[in-house]
């Protein structure tokens, strides 16, 4: 099984954030993370002194876990939201 994180943000115009609590997650491999901000593919932030995009960092951060780990499916599971 391979492991899956989904980034969502609550503040998206297009795909409500309830829509991940409605259905069942479709595996146990499958993380969901809501940030309160993010808009559609934005998941921009002030770092540095500068605006950025912290969207690449946390896909870096989880595949850093999961090599880490070497239990990708178990280290993906629960649902996570960021301030």
């Amino acid at each position: 099984m391979l492991p899956m994180l989904m980034l969502h943000a609550d503040d998206d115009p297009f795909m409500p954030p309830a829509l991940f609590t409605r259905f069942p997650r479709p595996s146990p491999a499958v993380r969901v993370e809501l940030a309160r901000h993010g808009g559609h593919v934005g998941f921009v932030e002030w770092h540095q002194g500068r605006l950025t995009s912290w969207l690449a960092r946390r896909f870096s951060q989880q595949l850093r876990e999961w090599q880490s780990t070497k239990s990708a499916p178990h280290s993906a599971l629960g649902s996570v939201r960021h301030k």
